[in-house]
């Protein structure tokens, strides 16, 4: 049977890797174009403040602040500022912007604000190290819609 969880109230930064569980992540997406993506999968929150409380500092609003320039799909200049962001934290260094999915492709939505498909590598304080010994394997960083 088919399991839906909704991340739309969701807070914080969270990766989904898919893979076959049973259990599909839906969030809406794409700030006011309400897009309402899902991939089946498991999710490990990354929400990231590094050692601080200051909502400021944390990866979401970081993320959720970048000019997203009128919600649609994700530009390479931006994609390139996220990848800078990411790199700025030691649990999300192993994780960038996935090039090849940066637009839709047939049946998915390619990249978007709060939806974005990335690569992952585990590195020695990546928020995923060992899970299931991915190593290298591609993902869908996703987040609070920010509209």
């Amino acid at each position: 049977m088919k399991q839906k969880v909704e991340l739309y109230g969701v807070s914080g930064t969270a990766l989904i890797i898919p893979m076959k569980t049973g259990v599909y992540f839906t969030n809406q997406v794409g700030g006011h174009l309400c897009m309402q993506p899902q991939v089946e999968g498991v999710l490990i929150p990354i929400d990231i403040r590094e050692g601080c409380d200051d909502v400021k500092r944390s990866l979401e609003y970081k993320l959720s602040t970048l000019d997203w320039g009128g919600w649609g799909p994700l530009s390479h200049k931006l994609a390139d500022q996220i990848d800078s962001v990411l790199s700025d934290y030691s649990a999300t260094q192993g994780i960038s912007i996935d090039r090849e999915k940066i637009t839709s492709e047939s049946s998915q939505v390619g990249s978007s604000e709060a939806w974005i498909h990335v690569k992952t590598e585990d590195t020695p304080k990546s928020s995923f190290r060992g899970f299931n010994g991915f190593g290298s394997t591609s993902g869908i960083l996703t987040w609070l819609n920010s509209d």
